[in-house]
């Protein structure tokens, strides 16, 4: 059995649709649905419950607080891992299925034995394939090479950005990668077992390359399926997204950047002061960015205060 964790907050309606079209598979019935939701400040709408309780297959998950996405898909994922699923289906709730989705990327795991995690193929809500773009395992050095790839300076990167992003014009074979996206994996219960928990300390972002390289230390592999395919409606840029977001962007790549790969305060602080400015520039048109200017220097600091 597939136990897929879908975390909710707020989105009712998001989350109604996702788990609608997992409800609606017809290739792969074995599957129960566990729908967290992270202490919304919304309610939940009656006809939502009315919704999960008619059908046996799915429960209701009430966390009584909001600690980030890794802590609420924990809660499912342990729930999941005691009910004795064999898979476990992390998905955001922004994310619908096509009718061979799933099949397909349990496949995998027969087809590839050293595979312990599978990632689809993304649509994001114009039609356009998601960039893949962790191939390899990201670096420090990597990351200061990413930002040069989006300035005039790029031809100096090209070969980096080559190497770490999927030529998306050619997805005709399911390849390993470092790490897949966290909007949609699907675990062996093997591998589950090997990395569970995930890492709570990061409240959003950089979720997929922290568990890449947790990944790493076992003997699983992380593989693409480019024939199973999910669709992401409300991919964003960081150029879009909130104060809160962002904060919490950079107080996640800080952390990576000492935890996991282990980089020294001085090596870091190029890129934090990068990411300083990036907010500072956001203050100039964003009211959100310059009311919660001193929320971004507390959260980020913690990042450094806990190296």
């Amino acid at each position: 059995m597939i136990g897929i964790v879908v975390l909710n907050y707020n989105t009712w309606e998001e989350s109604r649709k996702c788990v609608e079209s997992l409800l609606n598979i017809n290739e792969y019935k074995d599957i129960f649905i566990y729908i967290v939701d992270n202490h919304s400040t919304v309610v939940a709408p009656e006809k939502f419950v009315d919704f999960i309780n008619a059908d046996s297959r799915t429960e209701l998950i009430w966390n009584t607080k909001n600690s980030g996405y890794n802590a609420g898909n924990n809660v499912g994922i342990r729930k999941a891992l005691q009910d004795g699923c064999d898979y476990i289906l992390v998905s955001n709730n922004d994310v619908t299925y096509d009718q061979d989705t799933i099949r397909s990327m349990v496949s995998m795991f027969s087809l590839h034995p050293d595979v312990g995690i599978v990632g689809p193929k993304i649509i994001e809500g114009n039609g356009s394939i998601q960039e893949i773009n962790m191939l390899v395992p990201t670096t420090l050095g990597g990351k200061y090479k990413y930002l040069l790839g989006h300035t005039p300076f790029k031809r100096i990167v090209r070969k980096y950005i080559n190497t770490f992003s999927a030529d998306r014009s050619n997805l005709s074979a399911p390849f390993y990668v470092s790490s897949v996206s966290g909007a949609c994996l699907l675990i062996s219960r093997e591998c589950c077992q090997a990395i569970f928990p995930f890492d709570e300390f990061p409240f959003l972002y950089e979720e997929e390359i922290m568990l890449g390289l947790a990944l790493s230390k076992t003997r699983f592999k992380t593989l693409l399926d480019t024939n199973a395919t999910v669709h992401h409606v409300h991919g964003a840029s960081t150029h879009g997204i909130v104060a809160f977001s962002f904060t919490e962007f950079v107080r996640s790549e800080m952390y990576y950047c000492l935890h996991y790969l282990h980089s020294s305060k001085v090596a870091v602080m190029p890129l934090y002061l990068i990411r300083c400015v990036q907010y500072f520039s956001r203050c100039l048109v964003r009211a959100d960015y310059r009311q919660q200017l001193k929320r971004f220097f507390a959260r980020t600091r913690e990042s450094f205060k806990s190296a």
